[in-house]
């Protein structure tokens, strides 16, 4: 629970283990709480440890520091490497003493400061239980089960900050952000690589809110974002409100012969995509699936890049994929119950199928989207209906198979 506005800062020192005690770079967030609690290599550590002279020995015993004392203050993680670290921060389970807090990698070099966990359950970071303003800042994370989970309406109050963060290596999703009341902003973030669990998953972000209904949400913020041969998805927003900028997804891998798709947004997911680039996706480059909730609440796609789309196949049919665009409505539900805003949709090169498809949506102009290669857009249109009056579209049949992805909690 947040308890008011408190000027404190959580800064984690990371080092590695053994060796000559190595003092702490200064950092703003450690002066203005007044030295906060340090942690570094070879330190001793032990009860009342966190000074700048006498360090705590590991990120755990200084987290441990700063509880007994009330929470808050600063915690600052010197350059190096810690193994086996999981940290978590929730404001409901131990009475907001973990509110307003700032995890610092404090190396000078910056590299920052890297934390390793494996063969686990758990997720290195998990930012949960209505906590708010915390912070992570200038950490490499590695391995894990998921490697950031903000999750239980956390940053409600308050949104969670991750900035200047490398997530490589976890297992099932580089970063989870879930639960309605949630709010976050990723801010110059690097996803690399994230392995899939038992054949599944290895997505890049998961944005899942599970917003019902035509209920809006706190904003999710991808800014300066770069996610790396993600595995089936590389950016999911599912149920979401999101708020994309400078975002680039590049080489996508697909899933035993499916899914492969830059960015997904489905379940009326809205907010704006600017300047999202994906380059490099199996299946799909942008993959829509039910946009927006209210005119007021669309999907808009302000300024959008997609290359280099093509290699998988489809579940449904075993045809070979690869759509710049796709964008589909349920037949099932009334056609004004979907809101896309297209500013402007670049295809650079030639997909492997078709540079865009609308699969039961007629989009209210296609002026927008333009590409490098020979542009085709593809539209499913019911027997006996005239094709869209916009340039470039045509019928096709059969039509094509396309694969609705329901995509469960990451």
């Amino acid at each position: 629970m947040y308890h008011g506005p408190r000027w404190w800062f959580l800064a984690l020192v990371l080092a590695g283990c053994g060796g000559t005690f190595e003092p702490v770079p200064d950092h703003p967030a450690c002066e203005a709480s007044g030295g906060g609690v340090h942690v570094a290599t070879g330190a001793a550590g032990g009860a009342g440890c966190g000074d700048a002279g006498s360090p705590c020995a590991s990120p755990a015993e200084a987290l441990d520091t700063l509880r007994q004392t009330g929470g808050g203050g600063a915690i600052c993680l010197g350059s190096g490497t810690w193994a086996n670290v999981a940290i978590q921060l929730s404001g409901s389970f131990t009475g907001g003493v973990d509110d307003d807090t700032i995890i610092i990698g404090m190396g000078d070099d910056g590299a920052g400061a890297s934390i390793l966990l494996g063969g686990t359950t758990q997720a290195v970071v998990e930012v949960a239980g209505e906590a708010s303003g915390v912070q992570l800042e200038n950490l490499r994370v590695v391995g894990g089960y998921r490697g950031v989970v903000i999750r239980e309406s956390a940053g409600g109050t308050t949104p969670i900050v991750v900035s200047g963060v490398t997530v490589e290596g976890s297992t099932r999703l580089g970063v989870l952000i879930s639960g309605a009341g949630t709010s976050a902003t990723l801010m110059d973030v690097r996803v690399e690589a994230p392995a899939t669990d038992g054949g599944a998953f290895g997505w890049g972000i998961a944005i899942q809110q599970g917003l019902p209904g035509l209920v809006e949400g706190p904003p999710i913020e991808l800014l300066g974002v770069e996610v790396v041969q993600a595995t089936g998805l590389g950016v999911l927003i599912d149920g979401s409100h999101a708020e994309l900028d400078g975002v680039d997804v590049i080489d996508t891998l697909d899933l035993g012969g499916s899914l492969g798709r830059g960015v997904q947004s489905q379940s009326f997911s809205y907010g704006t995509m600017n300047l999202l680039s994906v380059d490099g996706a199996a299946d799909a480059g942008l993959f829509i699936d039910r946009p927006g909730r209210s005119p007021t609440a669309a999907l808009v796609l302000a300024d959008v890049i997609l290359a280099g789309v093509g290699g998988a196949s489809d579940p449904a049919s075993g045809s070979p994929t690869g759509d710049a665009l796709v964008v589909m409505q349920d037949a099932n539900e009334p056609p004004d119950s979907y809101f896309l805003d297209i500013g402007t949709v670049q295809v650079q090169g030639q997909p492997a199928r078709a540079s865009a498809v609308f699969d039961d949506v007629t989009p209210a102009s296609c002026n927008s989207i333009f590409g490098d290669g020979t542009l085709y857009i593809w539209q499913q249109i019911a027997p006996g209906e005239a094709p869209p009056s916009c340039p470039g579209f045509a019928a096709q049949d059969p039509p094509l198979d396309l694969y609705r992805f329901l995509a469960p909690e990451g």
